[in-house]
């Protein structure tokens, strides 16, 4: 059973004048249990690959589903009413003490919660 599909997914950033196009109509299917590696240069796409699939960036084209539900077209707090339904939280930097990302990491994986009114403990 596909779990995540992203259809001719694309993405474009501005930089200044400069239209830089990031993801050029990306296809990818994910079945239930599927473990998937991403890797690549770096500033080739990949981080922006996976803020699309979890609903984080919205695409200019294409459309992305999860568990066969579309969440391309969901409003920005319904993305993330499904990223926090899910599970889905995005980390990024080092997580060593004093270097990279200053918040410990069950903060972080707590914010959704916390954001929505919820104590740290609560969460």
């Amino acid at each position: 059973m596909t779990l995540l599909s992203l259809n001719n997914v694309s993405k474009r950033f501005l930089d200044g004048a400069r239209e830089i196009l990031v993801l050029d109509r990306v296809s990818v299917e994910i079945d239930a249990g599927d473990l998937v590696g991403i890797y690549g240069e770096r500033r080739s796409g990949k981080s922006v690959l996976l803020e699309v699939a979890a609903g984080l960036e919205v695409p200019e084209d294409g459309t992305v589903s999860f568990a066969g539900n579309e969440i391309t077209r969901l409003s920005t707090s319904e993305r993330a009413r499904f990223r926090r339904r899910h599970g889905i939280a995005l980390a990024g930097g080092d997580w060593r003490p004093g270097v990279g990302i200053s918040q410990p990491v069950l903060e972080h994986v707590a914010l959704p919660l916390t954001t929505d009114g919820l104590t740290l403990a609560e969460s």
